[in-house]
């Protein structure tokens, strides 16, 4: 694939980018806007609330406590263009091209792998670019990230109207990233720590290759009906439908925001009812996102492959989490139906 297609691919993610950062900016001076929004590498549509509500209750979890990037993209010899991207309140909100002279001074044209892109050390250039981005900016940075411009046209062949097949067609462009440095971060973000040693684990990568035959059966078994999955949040309530097509899997957003002592007033057992109702659907699971980070954190401290010691974890802090169903303050998780086979199973 030559250059200008590799840019024109670029040029396109970084369309669907720029309107989601955008939006969410809107979303900050007016809670009432509301529209749709192409999430960026995938397939997948949401209304701007559920991105906004979604990035406020869990990018610190993801990401890490300064969620700011400064971004490279590079062509494994040249860097082609510089961005500092800043968050408010965990959600991105401003992207902000970077020029200065003197690329020259950090490209290493002797390889084209991105964590040796860079004649110095990453915590050197970090705290380097750091300064600059705060001089030229104003934004404290947070992450480093560097993409290689083939990062981009991995994923655009994969793009298909089917979720089940995006979702069995990402996993290899996903190893091929991985697999050829297409994208490297400094310091690495959690989430991207986990899906490198994912992709990495030789022992799931025979599960991950059979990922589209493993989805095929499951939805071919899951019975015609419709499931809600509800999240409380600091700032409002996230609300996604899932139900079965035909042969595919359809997802619906609807979020809204809302007041503390709107919050204050809605339990999670009230919640699941409410939505269950509003969403028409036949089953729906309502989280406390504060909950649910606690427990998602608990797991993620531990390395891929899990260690003997990552497996009790799991087991006991699962256990804890499922028992939150029976907790009278209704903090953590509740449904409109008990999972007693599941807390038997963690017991």
């Amino acid at each position: 694939m030559l250059l200008e297609e590799k840019l024109e691919i670029g040029a396109r993610v970084k369309e669907d980018w720029e309107n989601l950062v955008k939006s969410m900016a809107q979303i900050r001076e007016n809670k009432d806007y509301n529209c749709m929004l192409k999430i960026p590498l995938t397939n997948l549509e949401a209304d701007a609330r559920t991105i906004y509500l979604c990035l406020n209750a869990f990018s610190s979890l993801a990401l890490g406590p300064n969620q700011n990037l400064f971004t490279f993209i590079h062509d494994g010899k040249n860097v082609l263009k510089a961005y500092a991207e800043s968050t408010e309140d965990g959600v991105y909100t401003s992207i902000k091209k970077i020029e200065f002279g003197g690329w020259e001074k950090y490209v290493n044209m002797a390889t084209p792998k991105p964590e040796f892109l860079f004649r110095y050390k990453p915590e050197f250039l970090f705290s380097h670019l750091k300064r600059i981005a705060k001089e030229k900016t104003g934004i404290d940075i947070g992450i480093l990230k560097m993409a290689h411009i083939d990062f981009f046209s991995e994923f655009q062949p994969y793009e298909t109207d089917s979720r089940l097949e995006f979702l069995a067609r990402a996993y290899p462009a996903c190893v091929a990233v991985y697999d050829k440095n297409l994208i490297s971060f400094y310091p690495e973000p959690p989430i991207f720590k986990i899906l490198r040693q994912l992709i990495q684990d030789a022992n799931i990568r025979p599960i991950g290759e059979k990922l589209e035959d493993y989805a095929k059966e499951i939805i071919a078994r899951t019975p015609e009906s419709k499931f809600g999955l509800i999240v409380k949040t600091p700032k409002g309530v996230i609300s996604v439908k899932i139900y079965k097509d035909k042969n595919d899997i359809q997802i619906d957003t609807q979020s809204e925001f809302k007041t503390y002592g709107e919050l204050k007033k809605l339990s999670l057992r009230k919640i699941s009812k409410m939505y269950k109702s509003k969403l028409d659907v036949d089953f729906a699971v309502a989280f406390d996102s504060k909950e649910l980070t606690a427990y998602l954190s608990s797991l993620m401290e531990h390395d891929v492959p899990w260690s003997e010691k990552a497996y009790t974890t799991f087991f006991s802090e699962s256990k804890k989490f499922l028992l939150k169903y029976n907790n009278a303050r209704g903090i953590g998780i509740k449904t409109t139906c008990a999972p007693l086979a599941l807390l038997s199973l963690f017991e």
